[in-house]
């Protein structure tokens, strides 16, 4: 008699053929703020960026998984950052701030302490795109903050409050008060 493979199995063995077909990049975006998206391969390879930076992750985090899988506490790490540099690119831009080079420069070694670590960090990344646009997000997060001084935590808990933020189920659920992604609680209200 032929063996049949319980429903379960057999789901879970679609859902793998269909996200390694890629498929799923189509259903929905990882993440969404506003009127910007970020597709599941876009996500994946700003974690792969961050999994191969040793000037950021230490290598052990990752040890014990298959080439390529990362943890899902990576994962959303990286979706969080990501939504809080949308949201730090928005009020850089509201308040008429513009990058120049000397200032991306000062503002991203200040971010990692000395300029030594910040030429690891940078260092680390494969894609020196990638690098360059990380080094522009942190050096907008740290020059919006100068800018606003004592009014900066005020202006980004309410461009928090404001913004319509939206992360694929697939990666865990918004947290709105702590301003990070948990993991997902399926069958509850995502409100």
């Amino acid at each position: 008699m032929p063996r049949r493979l319980s429903r379960t199995l057999a789901l879970l063995l679609a859902g793998a053929a269909l996200a390694g077909a890629g498929c799923a990049d189509d259903v929905a975006p990882a993440i969404r703020v506003g009127d910007v998206t970020v597709s599941d391969g876009d996500l994946q390879e700003e974690t792969d960026q961050f999994a191969g930076n040793e000037g950021i992750l230490d290598p052990s985090t990752l040890t014990g998984f298959a080439p390529g899988a990362r943890p899902a506490d990576l994962l959303r790490q990286v979706i969080a950052q990501r939504i809080h540099f949308e949201i730090h690119g928005a009020l850089f831009e509201e308040a008429g701030l513009e990058l120049d080079e000397s200032d991306v420069a000062r503002a991203f070694e200040a971010a990692y302490g000395n300029p030594a670590q910040a030429e690891r960090v940078m260092e680390g990344f494969e894609d020196e795109g990638f690098a360059e646009e990380y080094r522009r997000d942190v050096a907008r997060m740290v020059l919006l903050q100068e800018e606003l001084g004592t009014d900066y935590e005020a202006a980004v808990q309410e461009a928090y409050a404001d913004a319509d933020i939206e992360v694929s189920p697939r990666y865990g659920d918004w947290d709105a008060e702590a301003f990070q992604v948990v993991p997902a609680t399926l069958g509850a209200d995502r409100g």
